[in-house]
Formats: structure tokens, sequence, C-alpha cells
């Protein structure tokens, strides 16, 4: 179901501070790795569903584009980062 999906993406998929165009954003993934991830995990059959639960997670509030004005889609080439839904110390997501 969607919510176990959402929770293994959460501690599936690396996530790290990264950089891009000089600048750092905390708490991110890549896209393809995350697409990879769904892939490997058994949650898609390919990158096509990949693209169609990463883009669910999106719209969940599970995570954002790092410069969210510039994607309203998820899309493996891009970067995101998580969401407050995603950390770990945001209790009522991973509660029963």
């Amino acid at each position: 179901n969607f919510r176990n999906i959402a929770e293994r993406f959460c501690t599936g998929v690396e996530v790290k501070d990264r950089w891009s165009w000089g600048r750092r954003y905390a708490q991110c993934f890549v896209g393809k790795e995350a697409s990879d991830w769904l892939v490997q995990s058994g949650d898609a059959a390919d990158e096509d569903v990949a693209v169609a639960i990463g883009n669910s997670l999106m719209s969940a509030g599970i995570f954002e584009h790092i410069n969210s004005s510039q994607a309203a889609a998820y899309q493996p080439g891009s970067s995101f980062q998580v969401g407050l839904l995603c950390l770990p110390s945001y209790q009522p997501f991973f509660s029963p």
C-alpha cells in the first residue's frame, strides 16, 4: 500500500546534503537514484512506474524539488529535498 511504500522510501533512498549550482541543499536525494531504488525494491516494475510513484509521493508532501518553483512533477534527472513527513523525527508519519 502507499503508506508502506512511503515509509520504505523514506528509509531506503540515500538522503544527504548535496551541492547544486554552488548552493548547498540539506537532506536531499537524486531522482534517478530514487527511481532505481523503487525498481530494485520491487515497488515499481520499471522507471515509468517509479516516476508515477514518485509523483504520488511528491503530491503527498513526502519530498519537494530543490527549487519548488522549477518543477511541478517528479523527474529522475532532478534533485529533491525530503519533506517533514520523511524525517525520522516526525513520528506521526511513522506511527501506526
